[in-house]
């Protein structure tokens, strides 16, 4: 999943940070020998908005990873509908088994459409299949934000 230099990149932060994304998972492939099975998904993802409708609370449990070798997570967002190669992303690194619910509070700005997506990675850099379709959309408010 190698970013597409001919789209237009309207932030320069953006296309270097998808970059940086793009190197990493490239590295890990290719010290990852012949492990081209990617993980499980994660399951039970929600976003809830905050009471303010700023911060929204994105949460996850950890799919089962029987090959014991989960690498993290990559929390996709947008205003648009979620893309993995154009969307925002942040990486959370896996904790381990004995972790079992993820959260991750982020500010986004108020008006607009949100877009919240989560996929998993395991240490080889294979992601899971998940459908960009099934993203959430518009985070509900915790107390009718």
């Amino acid at each position: 999943m190698l970013a597409d230099p001919s789209l237009p990149v309207t932030d320069p932060n953006r296309h270097y940070r998808r970059r940086l994304f793009d190197a990493d998972v490239i590295l890990r492939n290719q010290s990852a020998g012949d492990d081209k099975t990617p993980p499980s998904c994660p399951t039970n993802v929600k976003a809830v908005a905050g009471a303010d409708c700023k911060l929204v609370t994105v949460t996850w449990d950890r799919p089962a990873d029987p090959y014991n070798d989960l690498g993290g997570y990559y929390i996709y967002y947008d205003q648009n509908p979620i893309n993995p190669v154009s969307s925002e992303l942040i990486n959370i690194v896996d904790e381990g088994p004995g972790k079992i619910s993820y959260k991750y509070d982020m500010s986004v700005p108020v008006t607009g459409t949100w877009n919240f997506a989560v996929n998993s990675y395991d240490k080889a850099g294979n992601l899971c299949d998940f459908d960009p379709k099934t993203a959430i959309r518009d985070p509900v408010p915790a107390n009718g934000g």
